[in-house]
């Protein structure tokens, strides 16, 4: 979609057509930017998982010095997710910075006929434009500016590392393991740090992939972008590994304490703050409205 703005003319003459027919209809804008991000990310956890096995079979070494290096193809992923996201925001520019007679057409006989019908239908191309950039570029970016996954992407992302937790849960399971010690592990390693904790870490690099998404300057600096995306992402990850595995050892009250701690974090940055905020301010407003209208 993103090249049919500029490069075909037809693709735009059919968003024309169908709006002046139906002008209460709803175009809905479906680019894949978020399926793509969720498939690199699916695949860099599930290279990463498949590393750490691997690595801990291989290696006579604790299993967090492991991570390390099986966290490395994840620097990759965080680099493709920022030229995707790149290619969501030159889209989204495409849109306000549209000029007709710019999109580029291969033959004359078809630009002549789609400049007609927009001028008939519309009045003149600068309406037409003033249309695309106003009006149409809001209804078609109404629900694509936001970076956020959805709760169903971010746990499909998750089943690589979640299937290894469950793994680990089950075989304690079966050697006959305490129950406190299943707790703690269910509850702390499971919940706490490879669903909740893990889904923090996902957000805070989409956000980062998403600011850092243009180049400063092309070569390696772009690539040192993406470097910084991933070490800001293992940062963040080994920050939870250690509270996770510290609230792990000493018990349930700890635990329980991380997985609130974690549960907060998931919350806060998955929206919960900018929901609260949206509601105490619509709350003020309603009373600012109620007090004017007693006053009157």
């Amino acid at each position: 979609m993103r090249n049919s703005l500029r490069s075909r003319l037809w693709c735009i003459f059919e968003i024309a057509a169908y709006r002046f027919a139906n002008p209460q209809g709803c175009i809905t804008f479906a680019p894949l930017f978020l399926e793509n991000t969720v498939v690199k990310l699916w695949l860099g956890n599930y290279v990463t998982m498949v590393t750490f096995m691997l690595l801990l079979i291989v290696v006579d070494a604790a299993a967090v010095v492991m991570l390390l290096p099986a966290f490395l193809p994840l620097c990759m992923v965080f680099h493709f997710l920022r030229k995707n996201l790149l290619a969501k925001r030159e889209l989204f520019a495409e849109l306000r910075n549209f000029d007709l007679n710019k999109v580029a057409c291969k033959r004359e006989f078809d630009r002549k006929f789609i400049y007609s019908a927009i001028e008939e239908w519309y009045g003149s191309h600068e309406a037409f434009t003033a249309f695309v950039r106003g009006p149409l570029k809001a209804e078609l970016l109404a629900k694509q500016a936001d970076t956020r996954l959805p709760l169903k992407y971010t746990l499909i992302i998750l089943t690589p590392v979640l299937s290894v937790g469950i793994d680990g849960l089950l075989a304690f399971v079966k050697g006959g393991m305490p129950l406190n010690f299943l707790i703690c592990y269910g509850c702390g390693i499971l919940l706490g740090l490879l669903l909740l904790w893990s889904a923090v870490a996902i957000r805070i690099a989409m956000v980062l992939c998403d600011r850092l998404a243009a180049p400063y300057k092309p070569g390696c600096v772009d690539y040192l972008q993406s470097v910084m995306v991933f070490l800001s992402s293992v940062a963040i990850t080994f920050a939870g590994v250690i509270i996770a595995a510290r609230a792990y050892v000493r018990g349930e009250a700890y635990t329980f304490a991380w997985l609130a701690g974690a549960s907060l974090a998931c919350w806060a940055t998955h929206g919960g703050c900018k929901c609260l905020v949206c509601s105490i301010s619509h709350s003020k407003s309603q009373q600012a409205f109620s007090d004017s209208v007693v006053a009157v």
